[in-house]
Formats: C-alpha cells, structure tokens, sequence
C-alpha cells in the first residue's frame, strides 16, 4: 500500500493530482477510515479557507494613505 502525503492528498483534493494517483488514493480512502477522516478535515479546511476574509485595521490603513499621500506631495516638490 502507498503512503500519500498531505502534500498528495491536497492535490487530490484540488484537482491538481493526475488520474493515476487519483484512482490509488480514491481506492485507499474506500478501505482507510482513518485516511478518509484526514481528508474530510482537509477538505472542511479548504472549504473554510474559501470564505475567509481578512479586513485591515483601520490604524494601519490609516498609516498607508499617510505615506502614499507623503509620498506623493515629496515628488510634486
């Protein structure tokens, strides 16, 4: 039996993978409980990447409009 490592079951998991690997690791998650829980985690994982969002604190939005307007009132001098 092979040993897949994440890096493989992720490829899996985004479609990235080629069908040879596909077909053995599809075969393994039909006999592997274990296996096939590790990716249903990976896969809520990406899942919960997808809808991820990150918002900029205000403070340091704040403090890169001062430099770009700085910047941009040095070189019109």
């Amino acid at each position: 039996m092979h040993n897949f490592t994440s890096n493989d079951l992720l490829t899996y998991l985004t479609n990235e993978s080629d069908s040879v690997q596909d077909d053995a690791i599809t075969t393994w998650l039909a006999s592997d409980e274990s296996l096939k829980n590790e990716v249903e985690s990976m896969q809520q994982t990406l899942d919960d990447l997808s809808t991820f969002s990150v918002i900029p604190n205000d403070r340091i939005m704040d403090t890169i409009m001062a430099a770009l307007r700085y910047e941009k009132n040095a070189h019109a001098v």
